[in-house]
């Protein structure tokens, strides 16, 4: 009986173990989830998505404490979701295994619009989509996502001279 219960508790936290590190993100990936925490903390931010192959384009600004979106040159709105609540709901996500990133690598230093970056290369998995691979350049002197590429999406990122959009 003393052997049963050691033998099932033994079991019971390799499966705990074995589950909780399965949630965690491979430690390679760590620059993508620091990268989206500075993001979140930026206090202005500028988002340009490009989807292929039809062009279509979604535009996000944050400033101001406010976020604002524009898709396809419709007009700019106010945003009713937060872009930076969104980007920490993300690394939540990410964190708890509910979004899985792996294959994390780094690659070579590019530069994208005068920024030295990092050139992150990962897979990510979301509830409900294939795996996709994809690059993230995130910038060296600042942490910043710059530029980030997978097969059907560009997003270019921007944080200067971030002006709310005309209304």
């Amino acid at each position: 009986m003393k052997l049963l219960g050691k033998t099932l508790l033994v079991s019971t936290l390799a499966f705990c173990l074995a589950t909780a590190a399965h949630a965690a993100p491979d430690p390679a990936c760590n620059p993508l989830i620091k990268a989206s925490e500075a993001r979140a903390a930026a206090p202005a931010s500028q988002a340009i998505t490009v989807v292929s192959p039809s062009n279509f384009t979604m535009k996000f600004i944050k400033v101001g404490g406010k976020s604002y979106s524009q898709t396809q040159g419709s007009p700019w709105k106010l945003s009713p979701v937060d872009i930076s609540e969104a980007e920490r709901q993300l690394i939540t996500q990410i964190n708890s295994g509910a979004v899985k990133i792996s294959k994390c690598k780094l690659g070579s230093d590019e530069t994208i619009n005068g920024m030295v970056t990092t050139v992150l290369n990962y897979t990510i998995e979301m509830p409900g989509a294939p795996a996709a691979a994809a690059k993230l350049y995130i910038g060296k002197s600042d942490g910043l996502p710059y530029l980030q590429i997978s097969a059907e999406t560009k997003t270019t990122y921007s944080y200067k001279e971030i002006k709310a959009p005309k209304m």
